[in-house]
């Protein structure tokens, strides 16, 4: 076999063996390589080694392994490498065939095409023709196009949305699409590359996101749901629910975060009294509001930390949960009003000594803790 083709092999690389007659096609009745259809990197190679091995050498290198090497070279070369796709760009539903911009578009996507190996079929003819249209099949049957590439551009208002799909040339059946939106025509630029990389390589346009070309639409901010930030200050009046039956006063700092059919609080404050011992509360509270109007009843609960001393000297620091139930007024107003019943239970058991003639023995009890609260908040 490698035999057989030692004369073409020998005159690409500028030397003919001797007593041999010109080697062809009809001579032999099989067809023969022809350097047209040789790729880059082949012809190449051919070059360098004509440089390397000039006259005989080349001759005698070529008789032995040589020849044998670059046949292999030639037949593992990639038919993608031999070929590129054929393909055409359509614009669907235009408006005005002769606008610039419309041109622009096109042949910037054509240019992109290309960049990534594809061959464009540039008729006159058809590049204004709808790509549903019979003249399309046909024109793609006779020139063998494997692919036809659709554009569309979408005007919303200012804005414009470039859709780019790739389809079959002989029945406009869809194989992919992708679409993005540009803000305005200068945006193009950066679109037209990202939809051609996603067309071809069948990514999603996520993917294809770099820091020059995010366009404007995916770089604003997110629309965010109505909610506003308060604090204020509250007063409490309360009595622990125990063996300590005395009342304690106290005050606290409140933090708010409220939308509309929800708050979350954030309260730190405490209570005392004489005769009623006193606690020091930081809790972390969600409520549900059943009404946007500007007088609203909620409900809520949360979870926080307790420290508490009763009257008795008994103590105890640990968690705590607590239930509240209220109304909220003046909503649709800056200074709001909150009045609420709370209650605190602690999830440990306050402990402490009895001292008597006969020793000291351990004391321990639960005390919850019920009060009154009145904020002022803005």
């Amino acid at each position: 076999m490698f035999k057989q083709h030692k004369p073409q092999l020998l005159s690409l690389f500028g030397s003919s063996p001797p007593n041999t007659k010109t080697f062809s096609a009809s001579q032999r009745g099989r067809p023969c390589f022809q350097r047209k259809v040789l790729p880059s990197h082949i012809l190449t190679l051919v070059r360098f080694c004509r440089r390397l091995f000039p006259g005989s050498h080349l001759r005698h290198l070529t008789q032995g392994g040589l020849s044998a090497a670059f046949l292999l070279l030639i037949l593992l070369t990639p038919l993608s490498s031999l070929a590129a796709p054929k393909a055409i760009v359509l614009l669907a539903d235009v408006p005005d065939p002769n606008s610039s911009s419309l041109k622009t578009i096109r042949t910037l996507i054509e240019v992109e095409l290309e960049k990534q190996g594809v061959f464009i079929a540039r008729e006159p003819g058809l590049r204004w023709v709808n790509p549903s249209a019979p003249e399309v099949a046909t024109y793609a049957s006779t020139h063998k196009l494997d692919r036809l590439y659709e554009l569309r551009l979408l005007p919303m208002g200012k804005k414009m949305i470039v859709v780019l799909a790739e389809r079959q040339p002989l029945d406009n059946r869809p194989t992919f699409s992708a679409s993005l939106t540009a803000m305005n025509i200068e945006e193009l630029d950066a679109i037209i590359p990202r939809l051609v990389e996603s067309v071809l390589t069948r990514k999603p346009l996520e993917a294809t996101q770099k820091i020059q070309t995010v366009t404007e639409s995916e770089a604003r901010p997110f629309r965010k749901k109505a909610g506003e930030f308060l604090w204020g200050f509250g007063i409490m009046v309360g009595s622990p629910l125990g063996d300590s039956a005395g009342s304690s006063v106290g005050g606290a700092l409140r933090f708010l975060y409220e939308m509309p059919r929800l708050r979350l609080d954030l309260d730190i404050g405490g209570m005392g009294g004489q005769h009623a011992g006193g606690h020091f509360d930081m809790a972390i509270r969600g409520h549900y509001l059943f009404s946007t109007s500007n007088f609203s009843p909620f409900i809520g609960g949360g979870l926080g930390l307790l420290a508490i001393e009763d009257d008795k000297h008994r103590s105890g620091v640990g968690a705590s949960l607590s239930a509240n139930l209220g109304v909220e007024l003046f909503r649709l107003y800056r200074v709001r009003l909150i009045a609420e019943g709370e209650a605190l239970f602690p999830l440990f058991r306050l402990e402490g000594h009895i001292y008597s003639i006969s020793g000291t023995e351990k004391d321990s009890t639960w005390n919850p803790i019920a009060m009154f609260k009145l904020s002022l908040l803005w």
